[in-house]
């Protein structure tokens, strides 16, 4: 059996929602009391009548970790309504899979440019040779906090030389949490 209940909604004022007994035994336990306006079991209730639409049901939108309503134009007629909350169901559910699909593509454009990029930038001589300019601005022996200062300078230019990674390994992070720590904690006044 179906539980039609009236809601007062702040956003959009009062509005008309459909539940199962089930779902409506766990759902009246997280809503606010004083949201509840009326409840009923029978579709044909004349207070229902003066709502256009109503909550049919709750779909689980992967992409956004949130549920989302199957909002559909009431009648009182029950069968129209399932096929009406079907149908959107199922628009909202290609909706989300062509949504995934792009997500999916777009990564994949991602990675690819990123293993390109990466395959494009790894002429060892280059790497050698800015490795070793790293090495003479920041040598071994620079103080941790100028040296950190110098590469922040340097727009903590890769590779990054011996005495940036000998600093990084004390610290155990990865570059990426490195970089930010110097950028946004360390040096964050300067």
């Amino acid at each position: 059996m179906d539980v039609f209940v009236i809601l007062d909604s702040v956003a959009t004022g009062t509005e008309l929602e459909r539940f199962t007994e089930e779902k409506w035994g766990e759902a009246k336990a997280r809503i606010n009391p004083t949201r509840i306006i009326y409840i009923t079991n029978d579709i044909c209730d004349s207070k229902l009548t003066e709502y256009k639409n109503i909550t049919w049901n709750r779909l689980y939108n992967t992409i956004t970790r949130l549920y989302e309503k199957i909002l559909i134009p009431f009648t009182t007629n029950y069968e129209e309504n399932i096929q009406a909350a079907a149908m959107e169901q199922n628009r909202k559910e290609t909706q989300i899979k062509l949504c995934i699909d792009e997500i999916s593509k777009i990564t994949n454009i991602r990675i690819k440019n990123r293993i390109d990029e990466n395959t494009e930038n790894a002429d060892d001589d280059h790497l050698f040779q800015v490795s070793e300019s790293m090495n003479k601005i920041i040598p071994m022996e620079t103080d941790e906090m100028d040296a950190l200062r110098i590469w922040q300078t340097l727009d903590f230019m890769r590779p990054a030389g011996n005495r940036i990674e000998q600093i990084k390994n004390e610290y155990g992070m990865l570059w990426e949490n490195f970089i930010r720590f110097i950028d946004k904690e360390l040096f964050a006044g300067f």
